[in-house]
């Protein structure tokens, strides 16, 4: 089963690729830079430098450790 990572997961995850999904714009592979709690913000960091809002987590966002199988074209 491949369900969205929790955030415990994404908090261990650093330095290792996911499968991200924006709701209705993209879906991409991303390398988690790290989860940022410290900041006003909490934000999740990419190496590409591409952010997503840890308040938004599973409203806008979603990461997931293996592309799920409806996202494989």
């Amino acid at each position: 089963v491949n369900a969205p990572l929790t955030l415990d997961d994404l908090r261990r995850m650093d330095g290792e690729p996911v499968w991200v999904v924006v709701l209705d714009f993209s879906a991409e592979w991303r390398i988690l830079e790290c989860v940022d709690t410290r900041s006003q913000e909490k934000t999740v960091l990419f190496r590409d430098g591409s952010h997503e809002p840890l308040t938004e987590y599973g409203k806008e966002w979603l990461a997931y450790r293996h592309k799920p199988k409806e996202q494989i074209e």
